[in-house]
């Protein structure tokens, strides 16, 4: 739990309210010891709330919730600058001519792969 004012404030009222129902029903003893363990429990988690000490299942929680953020912020800038390569691509060259220039590059390397080796000249003196 995050140390807030607003949850301060509802410990607080659940408190208030278990204190006025242990007082108006003290002669009922089965009910006052219902009363009393809800009032411990809610008194445990306020002791440990103003402590500032996070449950295991609150810290694994909150490590899930940091990495699916972070996460999530990796994939919108993915997201972003990817957009931005396509828009610079599409104002740069359509996609008729990318098709050309792939197609001239496939051409060249084809030619070049099919030339044979340069031989070195040889120095006889």
């Amino acid at each position: 739990m995050k140390h807030t004012a607003s949850t301060t404030v509802k410990f607080s009222k659940a408190l208030w309210k278990v204190h006025q129902l242990k007082v108006k029903y003290l002669n009922d003893n089965e009910l006052f010891k219902d009363l009393s363990n809800i009032y411990s429990d809610i008194e445990l988690l306020f002791n440990m709330y103003n402590k500032s000490k996070l449950t295991d299942k609150e810290k694994a929680i909150l490590i899930e919730v940091k990495k699916e953020k972070v996460a999530d912020k990796v994939r919108q800038s993915y997201k972003k600058k990817l957009n931005k390569a396509r828009r610079l691509l599409d104002n740069a060259i359509s996609s008729e001519e990318r098709k050309k220039v792939g197609y001239l590059k496939y051409r060249a390397r084809l030619s070049l792969n099919n030339q044979p080796a340069p031989q070195r000249e040889r120095d006889t003196t």
